[in-house]
């Protein structure tokens, strides 16, 4: 049987996985949790890209740079709080707009040069782009604006009712700067991976197949016990679209499972700890993959058909934890009930014949 037109097969299925030991809900727009010696989260409320500092004996690496001019700006006052040390590499773990947007707005704030590192996949991206980049970040803005205004009216604090209305304002006068924006530069396009040794500790830049966004970009901290996701994990809700694929996405969760790491930090959502997540998203979508692999070669109608994510399908079963874990999961579906998942390209067989 000959391998059908991109896109390939499509999955009548939503996804959410919520997250194990999350860290609680930021009181203002957004919240730095320390992590580990020497490492920050800025988790963001409502832009919801989250950044992360690193600081080595002589320098701060930032990971990601949010999404709007304000978002930047933001980063940067939690950067001065951090440390005086000089920001001297930003590392982009993906091609998506709220991961980037920011970039020049460090780049034209920071006193010293600051060198930009993405996956080659997501320069090939922004080398194609043209204004329409920036639509999604347009619209991001205009919806953190209304997700703000509703937080304010029950806003616990003075100090949190204050960062909301200072958000409200700049983000605000945002949304003009957003549209023009200029697209974000990229010093190194990277396609391998990349060491970068300090005292406090070795930062490995590891390039993974994706999957969840295309080319992405791992940052590890094996002396720390961190690793910076990106949207490999992702909590408290993980959203399949149409650029995910799962046979990569799956393949770069088994390398993110060989590494050494307690804590993971996601781009979107809460900082975890544990492996639960990682276990129970490579669960299903080993379940999906040879759920579709199966119908494929029996010859059916993939736009048709129905993946069984009951947890009889998946390995959790005399372990409450994980099987609770899942149930949560699946009590959120309904969020995404019925999104289309696309996959572009690829034949769900990891290793199709000809």
């Amino acid at each position: 049987m000959g391998r059908p037109s991109a896109p390939l097969w499509t999955l009548l299925t939503g996804l959410l996985l919520l997250a194990n030991g999350a860290a609680g809900g930021a009181q203002g727009p957004l919240e730095v949790v320390p992590v580990a010696d020497g490492v920050w989260a800025v988790i963001r409320e409502f832009v919801p890209a989250n950044s992360v500092v690193i600081e080595t004996d002589r320098e701060l690496v930032v990971v990601d740079a949010g999404g709007s001019r304000v978002a930047a700006q933001e980063l940067l006052r939690e950067l001065r709080r951090i440390s005086a040390k000089p920001v001297h590499t930003v590392v982009v773990t993906s091609w998506r707009p709220d991961r980037l947007l920011g970039l020049e707005t460090l780049r034209e704030e920071l006193p010293a040069p600051v060198r930009a590192i993405a996956h080659v996949d997501a320069v090939d991206r922004l080398n194609r782009a043209d204004r329409s980049y920036l639509a999604p970040s347009v619209l991001e803005v205009a919806r953190d604006l209304e997700l703000a205004e509703r937080a304010l009216a029950e806003a616990p604090t003075d100090e949190s009712e204050a960062a909301l209305r200072r958000f409200l304002r700049d983000q605000g006068d945002d949304l003009g700067p957003t549209r023009s924006s200029p697209l974000p530069r990229v010093d190194l396009a990277l396609d391998g991976d990349l060491t970068l040794a300090s005292p406090r500790g070795t930062i490995r830049i590891l390039t993974l197949p994706g999957g969840a966004s295309g080319g992405e970009l791992v940052v590890h901290l094996p002396e720390r016990r961190v690793v910076v996701v990106g949207d490999l994990l992702t909590a408290p809700a993980l959203r399949v679209d149409g650029y995910a694929d799962p046979v990569a996405w799956l393949e770069s969760l088994r390398r993110l499972e060989a590494l050494e790491w307690d804590t993971a930090i996601p781009s979107r959502g809460a900082v975890l700890h544990g492996r639960l997540l990682l276990e129970i998203q490579m669960a299903l979508l080993e379940t999906i993959v040879d759920q579709v692999t199966a119908a494929y070669e029996r010859g059916d109608a993939l736009q048709e058909l129905a993946i069984d994510l009951e947890p009889a399908t998946l390995p959790f079963q005399g372990r409450p934890e994980a099987l609770a874990a899942f149930d949560q999961a699946l009590e959120g579906a309904d969020l995404l009930a019925g999104q289309t998942w696309v996959v572009r390209s690829r034949d769900p067989r990891p290793n199709p014949s000809p």
